[in-house]
């Protein structure tokens, strides 16, 4: 029991000296320094609004295709007797050059047969030609034995050798005929022996064989397609918002394009211009079509999709802000000759990639600010960014 008393007066000393030293703590504890809190204000960028012309690019998208794509097809018979060592995809031939010709025997016998007739035609000719000449010097006599016997009176006909006359001048017309219609064959068949040459009709390059060595075609038989190479075209579509600013020129100064593409491990470019317009609107897509064209050493390959910028009409009296300067709600923030900033409603006349032009809604000489701010609000006071930082 005097044990359990000892413990208990020990731990209430214990408990005592606690408190008192809790409480002198509190009492010597140092006061904090109060500083007063001070809010910068955020930095921005701006520009300086001002109106000038600005010239204006449109761009689209497009595949690569070959101005002329033509499949060759058979205009005689029999059997492909030759190919040019050049018959393979991707290879060129020049305008007139042979890539396959056809077996033609048959069409040099033809060819043979016509100038045969046509000789015997020139014969026959001849002939009627002479008798015509001999019945005439008849008719010459037989008037000089009428005029000194026939005592005045008109001889007849038959005694002037009409019959004979009209005879020799039919087979002249005859021969005539049939030395044009010999001719004519002639012409025929030579055509139709030249047609046993497959000839390349321009400047082009082969795309797909149909064919080959061996083979028996008769007339329209698909033989081989090409493409013409050294230029090519790519069909592009515009909008209808874009159509009225595309430039168009006329004659030699046409407008002019840039093409662009990955290819390899490099991203080319390619200058072409603006050929023409297909002047109609899409119904489907509701977008208007030109073709461009490219020409050169080395064009955009065929088949190659490429994005196209097209020169446009220059804008002028408008005023040109970074697309950033825009919000969603289709204002810009101007920083107010207090530096405070307000929201403007702006009109857009036009926009590109980077940049939006505005023909309304700022004045010239106002600050349009170009950063962009978090949750900006409505009289915020800023600091603008000195003059060799500004945008």
């Amino acid at each position: 029991m005097k044990k359990a008393i000892i413990q208990a007066l020990v731990a209430i000393i214990i408990l005592i000296i606690g408190i008192l030293i809790f409480l002198f703590l509190i009492k010597t504890k140092p006061e904090a320094e109060k500083v007063a809190i001070t809010v910068e204000p955020p930095t921005v960028k701006v520009i300086i609004a001002k109106k000038s012309t600005e010239p204006l690019s449109i761009h689209s998208q497009g595949e690569v295709i070959p101005p002329k794509r033509t499949t060759l097809s058979a205009q005689a018979m029999g059997k492909v007797l030759s190919v040019s060592p050049k018959y393979e995809v991707g290879e060129q031939f020049n305008e007139g050059e042979i890539i396959m010709t056809i077996e033609d025997i048959d069409y040099r016998t033809a060819l043979i047969n016509a100038k045969a007739t046509k000789a015997q035609a020139e014969a026959n000719l001849k002939e009627a030609e002479v008798n015509l000449q001999l019945e005439q010097a008849k008719v010459s006599q037989a008037k000089r034995d009428w005029d000194k016997l026939g005592k005045g009176r008109t001889a007849s006909p038959l005694l002037l050798r009409k019959p004979q006359i009209q005879s020799a001048e039919a087979k002249i017309d005859a021969a005539t005929i049939a030395i044009e219609q010999a001719q004519a064959n002639i012409e025929q068949a030579q055509r139709d022996l030249d047609r046993t040459k497959i000839r390349a009709p321009y400047i082009c390059q082969i795309e797909q064989k149909q064919i080959d060595l061996g083979a028996l075609v008769t007339v329209g038989t698909p033989l081989v397609t090409v493409y013409e190479k050294g230029r090519v075209e790519a069909r592009l579509p515009i909008s209808l918002e874009d159509l009225p600013f595309l430039k168009y020129s006329q004659g030699e100064d046409k407008a002019h394009v840039k093409a662009f593409a990955q290819y390899g491990n490099e991203r080319k470019e390619w200058s072409g211009q603006l050929i023409r317009s297909e002047n109609q609107i899409d119904s489907s897509s509701r977008s208007a079509y030109v073709i461009t064209g490219f020409e050169g050493e080395d064009p955009p390959p065929v088949g190659l999709f490429i994005d196209v910028e097209l020169e446009g009409i220059p804008i002028e009296g408008v005023t040109a802000i970074p697309r950033v300067a825009l919000n969603r709600q289709g204002q810009v923030i101007i920083v107010e000759e207090d530096d405070t900033i307000s929201f403007r409603d702006v009109q857009v006349t036009r926009s590109s990639k980077n940049m939006v032009f505005l023909s309304g809604g700022v004045e010239e000489g106002e600050r349009i600010c170009t950063t962009v701010m978090n949750t900006p609000i409505e009289g915020t006071k800023v600091k603008v960014a000195s003059k060799e930082t500004e945008q």
